[in-house]
């Protein structure tokens, strides 16, 4: 199967409107929604970027996102629920 391609830059600002606000029309002529779901087309353009720029390593990504840009006190609070869910789920496989 071809990889899906990835979609520009003004292809995800259209996205973003179409993911929250749904099916749209530009001037009652046509109709456009998206052809996949927000979180595949993130987990593809994620997969990606982890592949082609970090090697796969899911630290030098997370590292290189949190010094590029600081995180609000809400992000800070997801990151660490997703780390103990991740180290929760690890003991349990032991």
């Amino acid at each position: 199967m071809a990889p899906k391609p990835r979609p520009t830059d003004a292809e995800l600002a259209i996205l973003r409107v179409l993911w929250t606000r749904g099916p749209s029309t530009v001037r009652e002529v046509h109709v456009y929604e998206p052809s996949s779901t927000e979180h595949d087309t993130l987990h593809h353009l994620v997969t990606d970027l982890l592949d082609r720029a970090f090697g796969g390593s899911t630290a030098r990504l997370v590292v290189q996102a949190l010094a590029s840009k600081r995180a609000t006190p809400a992000e800070l609070k997801e990151i660490r629920r997703l780390l103990d869910a991740a180290e929760t789920a690890k003991r349990g496989t032991k």
